[in-house]
């Protein structure tokens, strides 16, 4: 016979909480808070972004810099990062334990989040439960995605000037792009230059990966639905 902790939803959902690290609680704690004091419409956006990550593919990832364009009030330093680490613990655990908005607000509170933030966190809980298959269904093509190899987890790009002087004179420039790649694998990170031409080249190959992928996508949904004889 099963355990209590085990059958019961709010047990378990308790007990996952009170595994997490003291500093992941409280980086959870501050981002709920953040949450809170965005206006309804910055909440409701910055909910539908983490949702639209999930549905791409792009896993808990949401780029931050890109949230943070979206919903100018998160441009304060480390706020859109504090926002999204709450909401991947709220949608985790939404989606592993079969739990209602309010059970949810009663075993978080003052653990996750403060009191404060219990309409915050209830507003989070029913967004996700009214789309929890949805949620589910992308969770598990990220993991399919994300499978066997290192993947993508921060790209970025700048620009740098390249100077070559002459007798003390500046004779030309070209622009170069400096590039930062991080996985999710301990120390895979990859820095490199690109040319004009470089940057042109890689553009059409991944405009050509993606219709590809697309491509692929629709092929296998077709082969499913003939097979199920939809």
């Amino acid at each position: 016979m099963e355990s209590s902790a085990t059958s019961d939803p709010i047990s378990r959902l308790s007990g996952q909480i009170a595994e997490f690290p003291e500093r992941g609680k409280v980086a959870a704690r501050q981002g709920f808070e953040i949450l809170r004091g965005l206006s309804e419409a910055d909440r409701a956006k910055t909910v539908e972004l983490m949702f639209a990550s999930l549905e791409k593919g792009g896993g808990w990832d949401l780029d931050t810099e890109l949230l943070a364009k979206e919903v100018p009030s998160l441009n304060r330093r480390g706020d859109a990062g504090r926002a999204v680490t709450a909401l991947s613990i709220a949608f985790a655990l939404l989606t592993q334990n079969e739990v209602s908005a309010a059970e949810f607000v009663q075993a978080g509170t003052s653990k996750i989040f403060d009191s404060d933030s219990e309409a915050t966190a209830s507003f989070i809980a029913n967004v996700v439960l009214g789309r929890r298959a949805t949620l589910t269904r992308a969770i598990e093509r990220s993991r399919l995605a994300n499978a066997v190899l290192p993947s993508l987890v921060r790209l970025d790009v700048s620009v740098d000037l390249r100077i070559r002087f002459q007798d003390g004179k500046a004779q030309d420039s070209v622009p170069v792009a400096v590039a930062h790649i991080d996985t999710d694998a301990d120390n895979n990170e990859i820095w490199f230059q690109m040319s004009r031409s470089d940057v042109g080249s890689l553009i059409e190959k991944l405009q050509n990966t993606a219709t590809e992928m697309d491509l692929a996508e629709e092929v296998i949904r077709r082969a499913i639905l003939d097979g199920s004889g939809q």
